[in-house]
């Protein structure tokens, strides 16, 4: 496909091969290449692993995908158009397969970030991050050049073949596929070396260890809250969202509990979203006691490994964790967890 895409697209539209699930397939492989530390986040997570890794496929793929039957939806209505009747279900296979070149600069994104050189205009970071650090209109343009101009040249080939157009390719794959090869190896080694010396970093949060700082804006937007300035104070942190009901429906707790203990500092930490959006959604509750502040990007639920909600951590005094609960905890466990010593 990346060497002679002409002649892979001529097979997938009239020889029948080549279908989306192998796309799948290669998806679950970049995924790998791309994602080591999230993967391995996931596999070192107490419970669930297997409804984390679907979770974190699924995220990886759906737009793409949805991106993909789109233009093949557009291709296909384009050509009957013309009067050309073509196979829409091998035309959505063909389209497919332009996601690979993004993938395979995805692979490279991380090899570098690895290599301490953190690209953020080629597509190892998600869309939907690169978007919200507000890029410059250079970075803007460089990630369409260097993360789908690949994939831009693909839909031009596959149009030329749609309409019987010749295009001239090499007879040979040449130093390419070695060149390919290497790349995507380099990738795995890479991550996998990446992962290996930064485990401690990457391991499910424990109690002893030391609570990493962060400032996030708060929800009402009046300014934002530094983790290190509640520094002598317990501090709980509840990581929520408001589309999990049973954060939803364990926040009344939360908010009790801050009101009839005033000496704990209590953070929800919303994950994704903005404060407007957040704000208005606690406004409409009226819930009040807690400081309600918003990790739009994520680095704070990535720094304390809460990739599922609700997650709970107990900061004491000293700055470190007492103690972790992943889901809604027992009748009385905050209580319990605020006064430990």
């Amino acid at each position: 496909m990346l060497l002679r895409p002409r002649i892979v697209f001529e097979r997938i539209l009239h020889g029948r091969e080549g279908g989306i699930g192998d796309v799948m397939l290669l998806m679950a492989f970049v995924m790998l290449g791309t994602a080591p530390v999230e993967v391995a986040m996931a596999l070192s997570s107490p419970g669930g692993i297997l409804i984390k890794i679907l979770s974190m496929y699924v995220r990886f793929c759906l737009l793409p995908l949805v991106v993909c039957v789109a233009l093949a939806l557009v291709l296909v209505g384009i050509e009957r158009f013309r009067g050309q009747k073509v196979p829409i279900e091998s035309v959505m296979a063909a389209c497919a397969y332009l996601w690979v070149p993004v993938g395979v600069m995805g692979l490279l994104g991380s090899m570098l970030r690895v290599l301490g050189l953190d690209l953020w205009f080629l597509p190892h970071m998600p869309l939907g991050i690169f978007i919200k650090i507000q890029p410059s209109i250079w970075m803007i343009l460089l990630r369409a050049v260097c993360a789908y101009g690949w994939s831009a040249y693909l839909i031009w080939v596959l149009v030329r073949v749609l309409r019987g157009g010749k295009i001239d390719e090499p007879g040979t794959y040449g130093p390419g596929r070695f060149v390919l090869g290497g790349w995507v190896l380099l990738a795995y080694i890479s991550g996998g070396l990446f992962v290996g010396i930064h485990y401690d970093s990457i391991r499910p949060v424990r109690p002893g260890d030391v609570a990493q700082d962060f400032e996030l804006r708060r929800a009402d937007s009046r300014g934002s809250v530094k983790l290190s300035s509640l520094a002598g104070r317990v501090v709980l942190l509840d990581f929520w969202g408001t589309w999990c009901p049973k954060c939803v429906e364990h926040m009344d707790v939360v908010i009790e509990f801050a009101r009839t203990h005033p000496d704990v500092a209590v953070l929800a930490v919303h994950q994704g979203g903005s404060p407007e959006e957040v704000g208005k959604f606690i406004k409409a509750r009226e819930w009040a006691g807690a400081v309600f502040l918003v990790d739009d990007l994520g680095m704070a639920s990535a720094a304390y490994r809460a990739e599922s909600v609700p997650a709970y951590f107990v900061i004491g005094p000293d700055g470190r964790i007492r103690a972790v609960r992943l889901g809604v905890p027992p009748e009385g466990w905050l209580e319990q967890q605020a006064w430990a010593e």
